[in-house]
């Protein structure tokens, strides 16, 4: 590493987590980042290093945990030290199977976690895990509440992140997800501060005229615009949530997408969670930014 590289990274805000025997980005996203005190997850699905994946549940959920220790490792964190869990399953019926190995893996650490069923997420994997982390030893800055599910946080403290799931149709800041457990109509996820250092761009969806390029940088804009009006830049973003109506765009929202992050890329996720979405809007964009 030559000296010029390694000052770049001490005065690095966030610092990319790529270690080399993890699964490959299928994006222009990092696997890991370390921002502050915390570290943030992209998307894990059941696929190993190689490409290959296993025919069953249980050894898929086991690989997409696996997949997401190595990098919290990277970053000289574990399992034990997740705060924050998104378990996407493509069939709910698979849930049970998937938990064991879940609980198993996890031991006795309980972070918070919301599960949700998609209608499809990136290279057909059948499962995928993001998490975020905290260093240990460290005072939290927020608290990252119990999921709520057919509930909501009516006396809650004021957060810096609210993300609601719905079985039903689009409204602004909601995700229409396909199912969640227990027949539940709606999830709430929810973080608290007090932390001026994070803040959080509710799902903003695309202006439903153009193609998804046109599409993807249109929410971008957007994106930048509740960013600056909150005192953050698109550089601050550490983790990005991208729902697409269909994952056949998936490559053309890659390719738009790769544009606003030239340099230093966030984590994100992405799924398409309900199998049809009315309205002409293509994509869905939500953003955590650290600074």
């Amino acid at each position: 590493m030559t000296p010029s590289v390694l000052l770049l990274l001490l005065i690095m805000t966030h610092k990319p987590l790529v270690p080399a025997g993890g699964a490959k980005p299928v994006g222009p996203y990092v696997p890991g980042l370390v921002a502050g005190d915390y570290v943030y997850v992209s998307g894990q699905g059941a696929s190993d290093s190689a490409g290959h994946r296993a025919t069953d549940i249980e050894s898929q959920t086991r690989q997409a945990i696996t997949n997401v220790r190595v990098i919290l490792e990277a970053g000289g964190l574990g399992l034990a030290d997740i705060v924050s869990v998104q378990f996407y399953l493509l069939d709910l019926n698979n849930l049970p199977a998937a938990d064991r190995v879940y609980h198993e893996e996890f031991g006795a650490n309980d972070p918070q976690r919301v599960i949700l069923g998609t209608a499809r997420m990136p290279t057909d994997t059948p499962v995928e895990i993001t998490v975020v982390a905290r260093k240990r030893g460290v005072t939290p800055h927020r608290q990252y509440l119990p999921v709520k599910y057919d509930s909501h946080y009516d006396d809650a403290p004021p957060l810096i992140q609210r993300v609601e799931y719905h079985t039903g149709a689009w409204a602004p800041g909601i995700v229409s997800i396909d199912a969640l457990p227990n027949h539940a109509s709606t999830a709430v996820v929810a973080v608290t501060g007090p932390d001026p250092s994070a803040t959080f761009c509710s799902v903003i969806a695309s202006d439903p005229q153009g193609t998804i390029d046109d599409q993807t940088r249109g929410v971008f804009h957007l994106l930048e615009a509740c960013l600056e009006s909150k005192g953050f830049a698109l550089s601050d973003i550490t983790a990005t949530n991208v729902y697409l109506n269909n994952m056949d765009d998936f490559a053309k929202m890659n390719a738009a997408y790769a544009t606003f992050f030239p340099d230093s890329k966030p984590t994100r996720t992405t799924v398409q969670p309900a199998k049809t979405v009315p309205g002409g809007s293509l994509v869905r964009i939500s953003a955590f930014a650290v600074r």
